[in-house]
């Protein structure tokens, strides 16, 4: 009589076990996938325009390269990044836009407009995936403005930032598309 009623306790006690486990796996994926849906939903990027009709006019725009902000460390892979990113905002307005012509710094006394910026962040971090993998990213982030030689006023306020896998072929180019998406939001907004 002792063994048949420890039996069905101890069938209780795993199967209680177990369900207790799966709910608490479920609450904490579920809690997961929210926290990536927030993050999905937060803005990439942020815009101030104060006064775009002087780039709607045209002009040129010397852009000047972006140094470390606060907090990031100033390495010679920053500089790299920081460089393609000027690379890539010349490139994107000096091929799509007919009102702005973007010059080097080393042009800046010929310039109508300068922008200029620093970098707010620059890592690479493991982000989980699941239980037993995990993704390894290299995010860079930059805030920037351009400004109108002639008044000194801020023309032009932005923020954006890029993230990809850092053992994707994209992490070499990450500056220079950083850039390109700079350059190709400032052209979408004048």
């Amino acid at each position: 009589m002792k063994i048949s009623t420890f039996f069905p306790l101890k069938i209780s006690i795993l199967f209680f076990a177990f369900f207790l486990s799966i709910s608490i796996v479920g609450c904490t994926l579920f809690q997961k996938k929210q926290t990536l849906q927030d993050a999905a939903a937060r803005p990439e990027q942020s815009v101030s325009k104060l006064h775009t009709g002087l780039l709607v006019e045209g002009g040129r725009l010397a852009v000047v390269p972006f140094r470390a902000g606060s907090g990031v460390a100033a390495t010679g892979e920053l500089n790299h990044n920081s460089l393609g990113a000027v690379k890539g905002i010349m490139d994107y307005l000096n091929e799509h836009s007919k009102s702005i012509l973007a010059v080097t710094v080393s042009q800046i006394d010929s310039a109508d407009f300068i922008l200029r910026g620093h970098v707010t962040q620059f890592l690479s971090r493991k982000e989980s995936r699941g239980w037993f993998s995990s993704l390894e990213t290299r995010q860079i982030a930059i805030e920037g403005q351009i400004v109108d030689v002639k008044t000194g006023q801020v023309v032009f306020r932005f923020e954006r930032n890029k993230k990809v896998p850092l053992k994707s072929p994209r992490a070499q180019t990450l500056g220079y598309d950083l850039g390109q998406d700079i350059g190709q939001f400032i052209f979408e907004q004048i």
